[in-house]
């Protein structure tokens, strides 16, 4: 089988998580995509909303999808959630699956300084797609700037930013069958930062995430100043 982790904070889940994990699954023809939000990141501060209403609007995102699992074992685990954590357990679990994990963009300015990030190179296919965080006019990573161009022969900006990343991680030594592979899913500029602060200034979020989720975040008063 073909086995996916989408990893996030997901506060609040919103149609651009659903969209980019949607084309994830479908591009890699994966036969389940465990959606896995994190206790506490290693590199965000503490969640506004709790881990139950986090998982609650997990649930009602996804509902009607089969392919999709919504997981909670970072938030059961507790502590600071680091994904080669997370990724021993599914490739103990997955040992005769192949394992995929979705990468934005924006994670991949740092991902060298994650937690044993060779060995999460080698136990799962990194799968990197474009996220808003990442300006038009380049991306740091490490040393290097990653540019964006519809001018080059791949003819999509992910490939651009893949092909960079990819570079910088050969340059550290990463054998080519570990490199990572693009999603090529639409970039959608939405992100949980300006629901939390639309909310917060009492200005709309319909359609910005799935109407299961607007009521249940109306209807149980997150976000609000």
């Amino acid at each position: 089988m073909n086995i996916g982790i989408v990893g996030g904070s997901f506060d609040p889940v919103h149609t651009a998580h659903l969209i980019l994990a949607e084309t994830f699954a479908e591009q890699y023809e994966l036969d389940i995509c465990f959606i896995v939000p994190a206790a506490v990141s290693p590199f965000k501060n503490k969640t506004n909303a709790s881990d139950d209403a986090r998982l609650d609007m997990l649930r009602l995102a996804f509902a009607g999808n089969a392919r999709f699992v919504v997981d909670d074992r970072e938030i059961r685990r507790g502590g600071t959630s680091y994904t080669i954590d997370t990724l021993y357990e599914y490739y103990a679990e997955f040992l005769d699956d192949k394992i995929y994990l979705l990468l934005g963009s924006d994670a991949a300015a740092g991902f060298t300084n994650w937690r044993q990030w060779t060995k999460i190179l080698s136990l799962a296919r990194v799968c990197m797609a474009l996220r808003p965080l990442v300006k038009s006019d380049g991306l740091s990573i490490g040393s290097d700037e990653v540019f964006y161009s519809d001018e080059q022969e791949e003819g999509s900006p992910v490939y651009v930013a893949i092909a960079k990343f990819s570079s910088m991680l050969s340059s550290l030594g990463v054998p080519d069958s570990n490199l990572p592979l693009p999603v090529a899913a639409p970039l959608i500029e939405i992100s949980s930062t300006d629901i939390r602060q639309r909310i917060a200034d009492a200005r709309s979020i319909r359609y910005l995430v799935p109407e299961s989720v607007r009521n249940y975040i109306l209807d149980n008063r997150l976000y609000k100043k």
